[in-house]
Formats: C-alpha cells, sequence, structure tokens
C-alpha cells in the first residue's frame, strides 16, 4: 500500500473508517473473483479501525 494511502487512512475518523469499511466490502461481496489485493486492504482498513478504537477508549 502507498503512503498515501496509509496517511488518508490514518486521517480518517472511526465513523469514516467503518463506513469506508463496509462500502469497500459491500463492493468485494459483489464481485464475483476474490481479489487478495481488496481483500488484505480490508484487513489493513480493519486494523486501523481497531486501533482508533482502542486511541478512543484510552
Amino acid at each position: 500500500m502507498d503512503r498515501l494511502t496509509t496517511q488518508t487512512l490514518q486521517g480518517m475518523s472511526l465513523n469514516a473508517l467503518k463506513d469506508h469499511y463496509k462500502k469497500v466490502y459491500d463492493d468485494f461481496q459483489k464481485t464475483s473473483s476474490r481479489d487478495s489485493r481488496t481483500m488484505s486492504y480490508l484487513l489493513t482498513v480493519d486494523s486501523y479501525i481497531q486501533l482508533k478504537q482502542q486511541e478512543e477508549t484510552n
């Protein structure tokens, strides 16, 4: 993943990250091919969501 994507994800709020994850996931489910790049991207977004949730609880 490139630096711009990483910076963009870091700058997003928790709700924005969740909405983004849902949109990408829904699109991913609609495609017949299971793209491994999309799957790893979803895992990355999920890790940012978990990170933001930990930050907000601390």
